[in-house]
């Protein structure tokens, strides 16, 4: 419905909310995980919005790792194109470079993302940098 929302369909929303939290909390319980990171996979999984794909994590990566991965365009294309079709050739020879392993890596990449995020207590951020590190090391 358009327009503001009863109490009735709050409070169904709100009790709602909460059961969902609590199985959220529940399965990162269940796989050692903080409940950020299982709600940001839920939606990366499930979302029905292009904003959490490849190409947004790789914007991300990219404009952390600027100079490296300017490095993988061929001299004459980094002069001449702009900054976004530089963006979208490096994205391309990222893919090439890492065929089997880059959406792993963006993967890591924004886990890693997650470790800078003030919400999370010391032993959420611990827990996440230990199982990131684990991933890095097999």
């Amino acid at each position: 419905t358009i327009g503001r929302t009863s109490a009735t369909a709050t409070s169904i929303l709100d009790e709602g909310f909460a059961e969902i939290n609590e199985r959220f909390n529940e399965l990162g319980g269940r796989v050692g995980m903080p409940i950020q990171q299982i709600i940001s996979r839920f939606m990366k999984q499930y979302s029905r919005t292009n904003s959490a794909n490849d190409w947004n994590t790789y914007q991300k990566y990219f404009a952390a790792n600027r100079a490296r991965e300017l490095t993988r365009l061929p001299e004459i294309d980094s002069v001449t194109a702009t900054p976004s079709e530089k963006m979208s050739q490096c994205y391309r020879l990222f893919q090439q470079d890492y065929p089997d392993t880059w959406q792993e890596i963006l993967t890591i990449y924004e886990e890693a993302e997650v470790l800078g995020d003030m919400d999370k207590t010391v032993a959420q951020r611990q827990q996440l940098f230990q199982k990131i590190t684990k991933k890095f090391s097999q």
